[in-house]
């Protein structure tokens, strides 16, 4: 989930914690007072936003608590290397085998999803909808849907989407992904990608609707996260890292199983029934994802007790109360609050209970001032500005603050404030006060686990690695080709992806990226995608010689017939 930060953006696992491009918060004080994005945080807030979607779960809470735990017993316990290895290695081993479908459902995301006739709007388009919708013109959105219900958001997300997908962003990310090799990328955008299309292809032929990609990433995203059984084998601390990780994996792929093989209508309409009154998927009814009561109800125990084992002290009044808050704050944040920058800065107090806050310490940068809180000491300072997006109200707020203290804030109305009462802030503030240190300490448990002779832990980590490549790399392709073929296309896509499967092709690769990054149902499809380029890549020559390559890979890069036509890729 961490990408190379100007172009991807990234995600903290822990924490939650994201970085959208590399504009720094000052740049964002205009946009953040009308309560939008610029748009070209779009493909990375869409990005972005779907690893949060997955971070702030049961499984993701299950995964950070474990994280806590290991702090803590560290911290406060001093425990030894052996007593933090089982939860250190459990975590990064299923954040190892999840990173495909992460990255794949961003992808898909960011690639392929569009609002259908379900109700549901998946929580990252609802999200995007909200706070990009000043780019859309009113004139682009179908003037019969009513302005006040979810189908005036699905019109502004297919405006929104469209546009990204016909620019040349959108294209230059798509060939990036394709030119992935399929195995050795520790980030297995390509391999998760082809994987989360594939079971949406072989899910919407069992379960019709799955051709709705807002409902199907929904249905997924609850069919995964929330699969109580996987967080029940992950809090049970009798069970080993080396037992674990294969009950990880066959968990999994039966999960995956049952979903591409299986007709689940009745579930999915039941599912649908009750998503967030239609606006978005939030905790789903356990039979709706085909879990029974009886290990719904074990796993919800399971992760009852590692949350008070956890959280144990967090109200007392005792010397550790301030770190045992930063826990609290921690699953707070990493829950609600999805981060768009964050800077340095220098806060000064004066002596007219004024505080000011400069972009660096000359003092002439001045950028942000408000009444200073009640008995805020005269002096200057270092701290933060943080831009946070609200997953709860869906709003944009801004915070000042330095190490234990929330200065200022502002809220989309552009007024400053300092009201100390408020709850927000003090989690903010006191979560980014303690990030540096959690991040440190998290990393000095991973170093000397690493070196450590006397636990597995790297090796397990490499054996779990080779694993998750093998697994998805099959995955990925299993689903599209005969068996007979797999062998054969995964060598050719070992090292740069399609770019090497289309003969070293660099204008067929664009064409192909073209092509499949604006999907369009029906038979007019090739004439409609005409219509959206002012100077298209494809022609017909092109486009012949991708039948010849498919045809000679037994490959079917697209698939038609009489009612859809989807790329594979």
């Amino acid at each position: 989930m961490n990408g190379t930060k100007k172009d991807r953006g990234s995600t903290n696992t822990f924490t939650g914690a994201t970085s959208l491009l590399d504009i720094p918060a000052n740049e964002l004080f205009g946009y953040a007072i009308k309560d939008s994005l610029p748009k070209q945080f779009l493909p990375s807030f869409v990005h972005e936003s779907s690893h949060f979607w997955c971070l702030a779960t049961e499984l993701g809470n299950a995964l950070a608590l474990l994280e806590l735990r290991a702090h803590r017993k560290i911290i406060f316990e001093k425990a030894s290397l052996n007593e933090v290895y089982r939860d250190t290695a459990v975590i990064d081993a299923l954040q190892l085998f999840f990173v495909p479908i992460y990255e794949g459902m961003a992808l898909f995301h960011e690639f392929d999803v569009l609002p259908g006739n379900s109700r549901v709007i998946s929580k990252p388009s609802l999200w995007a909808a909200r706070i990009f919708q000043s780019l859309v013109v009113d004139k682009n959105v179908n003037k019969a849907k009513s302005k006040k219900g979810p189908d005036y958001l699905d019109g502004i997300l297919e405006s929104l989407m469209f546009a990204y997908r016909n620019s040349d962003t959108a294209l230059s990310r798509k060939i990036n992904v394709l030119m992935q090799p399929l195995q050795d990328d520790p980030h297995f955008y390509l391999s998760g990608y082809l994987t989360v299309k594939a079971i949406w292809r072989l899910a919407s032929q069992k379960t019709e609707l799955f051709w709705d990609k807002e409902l199907f990433i929904s249905y997924l995203h609850s069919w995964l996260f929330y699969d109580r059984v996987l967080i029940e084998f992950i809090c049970d601390e009798d069970i080993p890292p080396e037992v674990l990780i294969s009950h990880i994996s066959r968990r999994l792929q039966r999960r995956l199983a049952v979903l591409v093989n299986e007709d689940l209508t009745e579930e999915v309409r039941s599912f649908e029934d009750i998503a967030d009154g239609g606006s978005g998927s939030g905790r789903p009814i356990f039979s709706n994802i085909r879990l029974s009561e009886a290990d719904a109800d074990i796993g919800y125990q399971a992760f009852m007790r590692l949350m008070r084992q956890t959280l144990e002290g967090v109200g007392d009044r005792e010397s550790k109360k301030n770190i045992l808050f930063g826990d609290l704050a921690t699953l707070e944040h990493r829950s609600k609050f999805m981060r768009l920058a964050i800077e340095p800065v220098f806060i000064e107090v004066n002596e007219n209970k004024r505080v000011n806050i400069y972009k660096d310490k000359s003092l002439d940068s001045l950028y942000m001032s408000g009444p200073a809180p009640k008995g805020a000491i005269v002096g200057v300072t270092r701290g933060w500005v943080a831009v946070y997006f609200s997953s709860e109200d869906m709003k944009i707020y801004t915070l000042a603050c330095r190490k234990g203290r929330a200065m200022l804030w502002m809220p989309p109305s552009g007024e400053v404030l300092n009201d100390q009462n408020e709850e927000w802030p003090v989690i903010l503030t006191k979560f980014i006060g303690i990030e540096e240190a959690r991040q440190k300490t998290s990393q000095a448990i991973r170093k000397s686990l690493l070196a450590s002779k006397d636990c597995e832990y790297k090796s397990l980590l490499a054996r779990v690695k080779q694993h998750t490549s093998e697994v998805f790399s099959n995955l990925s392709l299993q689903t599209i080709l005969e068996p007979s073929d797999v062998s054969r296309v995964s060598h050719l896509i070992q090292r740069r992806g399609f770019y090497d499967l289309l003969h070293k092709d660099g204008d067929l690769l664009s064409c192909l990226a073209q092509l499949s990054v604006l999907p369009i149902s029906g038979r007019d499809n090739l004439k409609r995608l005409e219509d959206n380029y002012e100077e298209p890549l494809f022609t017909d020559s092109k486009i012949e010689k991708l039948k010849e390559i498919s045809s000679m890979y037994n490959f079917p890069f697209v698939v038609e017939n009489s009612k859809y036509l989807y790329y594979l890729v």
